[in-house]
């Protein structure tokens, strides 16, 4: 659990309200700033205001693949470091034949506990804090 909160939201990606809120609660209750989303559409909006820390991203939403938007996300120059936590239902070897995981991704299938995803998500903060920061070019 987080000291201090993570200096840019987790943005989280889930059609299901209660685990939504779920994940919301227990996230902003360990220190983390959150932004929550129901969908892609919603989702894609946020990424267009900024950058996350990490997302946790459900596969299967109302309009359409979460997949569309993990290779989104790995294709833009702005996003393409961003950790990504997937959580669905089916199976990783069956439905995620086609995503690439990257050194960034982890997969958590569903049901899963809360203190597993605050695990998988510390052990990605951690990662993602022990990167050198990029220096802005004056």
């Amino acid at each position: 659990m987080s000291d201090q909160p993570h200096p840019a939201p987790i943005l989280v990606v889930e059609d299901e309200g209660d685990l939504r809120a779920l994940i919301g609660y227990n996230l902003s209750r360990s220190g983390y700033a959150v932004e929550l989303t129901a969908d892609l559409a919603s989702a894609r909006q946020v990424l267009e205001c900024g950058t996350p820390s990490l997302v946790i991203l459900d596969l299967m939403l109302p309009d359409g693949s979460g997949l569309e938007l993990a290779r989104e996300i790995r294709q833009s120059p702005a996003s393409a470091s961003i950790p990504i936590l997937l959580v669905t239902a089916r199976s990783k070897e069956t439905y995620l034949r086609s995503y690439r995981f990257s050194s960034q991704d982890d997969y958590l299938p569903k049901p899963f506990s809360v203190r597993e995803l605050l695990r998988r998500l510390q052990a990605q903060v951690k990662v993602q804090d022990s990167r050198p920061q990029q220096k802005e070019l004056m």
